[in-house]
């Protein structure tokens, strides 16, 4: 059985980044950081902005907008993003890693060679978003939004998926045998490809309308 290709990690040196605080500076659209360490209580619109090489280091995001922003050789550790309105940006080589992302907005954005790492993406929206070489590790994603999202090749680790839709998604060869599935919410065509274990087939069997019976008389 081929692997698949892991996710190409960040290209940058946490050593020699210049730290800034976020609180000193006003996001604006269009900014450009390169090579920087960042913390601190970020305000103000980054609408279009880029940022490569860059960390953000217990950055706390939420009242800031970040819409159709580009992200290269990015790092979040250890931020808040809970609302973070994050709709139709780019990311390449990128990690988000311990933060709280609750309500995180990210619909129809791009995500390739991304990892999302031991973090709270519970009720997040990506709807219509795009993955490629992306993996979810150890999150929290319930009850978030993945309708229309192309998640082709996707591997959910040990998340917790319960509740969360995935109506009209295409997950051909997405992998959710580690992860908490029940209560999801997805139709028989989003279905088509999906890497599940054989308990998690018995359960999605009822999506198909089949009736899974270990033995006469028990079912499922």
């Amino acid at each position: 059985m081929n692997r698949k290709p892991a996710p190409a990690p960040p290209r940058l040196d946490e050593k020699n980044l210049a730290s800034h605080s976020l609180t000193d500076l006003e996001l604006e659209p269009e900014i450009d950081f390169r090579a920087l360490k960042l913390g601190g209580l970020a305000r103000g619109n980054a609408e279009n902005a880029r940022f490569s090489g860059v960390v953000f280091e217990g950055a706390r995001l939420g009242a800031a907008s970040m819409c159709r922003a580009h992200f290269e050789d990015t790092i979040f550790r250890n931020c808040d993003l809970a609302g973070l309105d994050a709709r139709q940006v780019f990311a390449s080589r990128l990690e988000i890693e311990a933060c709280r992302a609750t309500g995180f907005v990210a619909p129809e954005s791009d995500w390739r060679d991304a990892v999302f790492r031991d973090s709270n993406f519970s009720l997040s929206q990506f709807r219509f978003a795009k993955f490629g070489r992306a993996r979810f590790e150890g999150c929290d994603l319930r009850e978030a939004d993945f309708q229309n999202a192309d998640l082709s090749g996707v591997t959910f680790q040990n998340c917790d998926l319960s509740g969360a839709q995935f109506s009209f998604a295409t997950l051909k060869n997405a992998d959710f045998r580690s992860s908490e599935t029940q209560k999801i919410v997805v139709d028989a065509t989003a279905l088509r490809g999906l890497i599940v274990s054989p308990l998690q087939a018995a359960q999605f069997a009822a999506i198909l309308g089949l009736q899974v019976r270990w033995n006469e008389g028990e079912s499922l």
